[in-house]
């Protein structure tokens, strides 16, 4: 059974993500903590986590992309066993270190896959919140895949047709993904 999880971020970086089947981490050294790709679990191994992609997280970054894992799963203690790529690590808060995140939902901190990924990890949908996106559109700070000719609309009407810019953003987001039951494939580099 596939764990769900979600990677938090903004709604340009989930278009550009998600069109290219690629996440870029800030470091490829294994002993640096960001040379992965941050997630947080929502289903594991077909039980529902603490964390879900609505709410303030989405909320504070503007945009979720919604991923399955297929793969091997290990708990991650501490940083010195560094992770391998293709394996999908919980990792617990540092005074819960001897925790099951799994088992202790107080416990969980986060997931990841270390950079080098390029194994069973699969987009399969997107969560957006609605205020950060409309803010995007009427300011014109998407791709222009999202805004098309809208980019030389002023900014009023922008404002007054941002229903329509929403949409488009929906749609540009879900042709990213692809359609279908299979999602996207999704590499972390390294």
């Amino acid at each position: 059974m596939a764990t769900c999880l979600f990677h938090v971020t903004g709604p340009v970086q989930a278009y550009q993500i998600a069109k290219a089947g690629r996440y870029v981490p800030f470091s490829v050294d294994p002993m640096n903590t960001d040379a992965c790709l941050n997630l947080y679990a929502t289903v594991v191994r077909g039980k529902p986590a603490a964390q879900a992609p609505d709410g303030q997280q989405v909320e504070a970054a503007g945009a979720a992309l919604v991923v399955e894992w297929d793969g091997p799963e290990e708990v991650l203690s501490t940083w010195q066993t560094v992770p391998k790529p293709n394996v999908l690590y919980h990792q617990p808060w540092d005074q819960y270190k001897h925790a099951d995140p799994l088992e202790e939902p107080e416990a969980y901190y986060r997931s990841l896959v270390a950079a080098g990924t390029d194994h069973h990890l699969k987009i399969v949908g997107f969560k957006l919140d609605e205020e950060t996106v409309e803010e995007a559109w009427v300011a014109g700070d998407l791709p222009d895949e999202m805004m098309g000719l809208w980019r030389f609309v002023p900014k009023a009407l922008r404002r007054l047709k941002s229903d329509r810019g929403i949409k488009r953003i929906y749609a540009a987001m879900q042709g990213a993904i692809g359609g279908g039951d299979n999602g996207r494939t999704l590499v972390v580099d390294g």
